[in-house]
């Protein structure tokens, strides 16, 4: 799932994520969108079926934006059942086998909640619990072994334990099931598996596994494309405020993607997304304004919603942001702003920014002179298939810039920027270049085109 793969949830109770919370990242997901300048996401007390599914999503708040690739969730504590039980009752009843008192008793005494913390006897108690059927105990030891949390990672062991839960109907466990065979980091990646747990969770009205359904029929993974059925789950999901579901239906509207294209209306979706502090909702929004699209064009809106994405690290703000400094859209013209953003953009792979910034290199433009920083970063971004990077290329070598002259080369690098893009310039340099060349180096060109192209992931 491009955009939202997603980068995915795994959730996690208050037990594990008084474990976890410390060593836990917090790096904002990042998913994809378009750029739009060119170089210038008792099972505890109570069975899955006696809640109520629209409150599902409700129960629980989100802890940690991201762990491995998966974003976690945790219960509120308020939510749990036995939390006011008196812990001289909640021991009685753990040691006469009540798997629900075995349980809160284990949560309390990994969060050293009204007594010591003790972890191993907290692991004991879940352990216990979990092997008699009690789901949300099953969950949390997948938790434990699929994050590392007191053993030894386990993927074999994390699945085995999600599925017991999940089958029980515990909709956290469903949605994780739903992540691993989404993502494939630890278990073999399987789409109709990750379809099926998602459908599960969402049919209980767990916003997050809705807005994967949404994706899963939008583009057709794990389930013949529908995207009817796709809008149908975005906007359940949305209608529980989920970003990333108010997001995609953003860009449906504004791609005309199953609905008719309209920026308009898209705007208003990723208005309500970029308010929250979406930063690829921030970017799109900025996008919109930018080339007044479903509104008036507003510069300094665009700038604006740029920078709220670029101060959160999202590379395709940055990257847009330091094109408004380039070119004084929005700001004043600032070579050296434009130089910051497009480091920052080009540091996380950004192929537009590194082609920018190997111009700046390569023209002097805000820094000095460096052919041999701007043919790196023109490798950097021809690696990912830019053409103009490949252009720009070809242009070192007719001028023997940081590499040795060769317009054999050249003319490949020409040939290849030419078959990808349409650019009256290169097209100019391709036909000049090839005019002055004896048949003989023509050939040796052509025999270097299938090299680059290998070399640079072009098909």
């Amino acid at each position: 799932m491009k955009y939202i793969r997603f980068n995915p949830n795994v959730l996690i109770a208050v037990f594990i994520a008084s474990l976890l919370l410390s060593g836990c990242d917090n790096d904002k997901q990042n998913k994809d969108n378009h750029n739009i300048k060119s170089q210038t996401s008792v099972e505890s007390t109570f069975s899955a079926q006696e809640q109520q599914p629209e409150k599902t999503t409700q129960k629980y708040r989100i802890a940690q934006k991201s762990y491995n690739g998966k974003r976690i969730y945790l219960l509120d504590v308020d939510d749990y059942p036995l939390r006011g039980v008196p812990l001289t009752t909640l021991k009685k009843n753990a040691k006469e086998g009540d798997p629900g008192a075995q349980y809160e008793l284990g949560r309390r005494l990994g969060r050293g909640e009204g007594m010591k913390r003790d972890l191993q006897e907290s692991i004991k108690w879940v352990q216990t619990a979990a092997h008699q059927g009690y789901a949300e105990a099953q969950f949390e030891l997948g938790m434990m072994y699929s994050l590392g949390t007191w053993f030894k990672p386990n993927p074999e062991q994390a699945l085995f334990w999600f599925q017991k839960a999940a089958k029980l109907g515990h909709v956290l466990a469903q949605d994780n099931l739903s992540q691993m065979y989404d993502l494939g980091t630890e278990i073999k990646q399987d789409f109709t598996k990750a379809f099926y747990w998602a459908q599960k969770a969402a049919e209980q009205g767990f916003g997050p596994s809705q807005t994967r359904l949404g994706v899963a029929y939008r583009q057709g993974l794990g389930v013949p494309p529908d995207k009817a059925k796709a809008m149908g789950w975005y906007q359940k999901a949305a209608k529980q405020n989920e970003v990333e579901a108010l997001f995609n239906i953003g860009n449906m509207y504004n791609t005309g993607d199953g609905v008719p294209m309209d920026h308009a209306v898209a705007a208003k979706w990723y208005q309500n997304a970029a308010e929250q502090g979406f930063a690829p909702a921030q970017n799109e929004l900025g996008t919109l304004y930018a080339d007044g699209q479903g509104q008036n064009k507003n510069y300094v809106q665009a700038v604006s919603w740029y920078r709220k994405a670029a101060e959160q690290g999202y590379a395709k703000a940055q990257y847009n942001l330091g094109t408004m400094y380039d070119h004084g859209e929005g700001v004043e013209q600032d070579y050296a702003a434009a130089f910051h953003w497009y480091t920052k953009a080009a540091q996380q792979g950004n192929s537009m920014a590194q082609l920018n910034l190997g111009n700046m290199y390569l023209h002097g433009t805000g820094v000095n002179v460096d052919y041999e920083n701007a043919y790196e970063l023109y490798q950097k971004s021809a690696l990912q298939g830019e053409p103009l990077a490949i252009y720009n290329i070809g242009q070192m070598y007719t001028a023997g810039a940081a590499v040795q002259k060769s317009n054999v080369m050249a003319l490949a690098h020409y040939q290849i920027a030419k078959a990808t893009t349409e650019d009256n310039d290169i097209d100019f340099d391709y036909n000049t270049l090839k005019s002055s060349m004896s048949s003989t180096k023509i050939h040796a060109a052509e025999q270097e085109v299938p090299k680059l192209k290998r070399e640079y992931g072009i098909e």
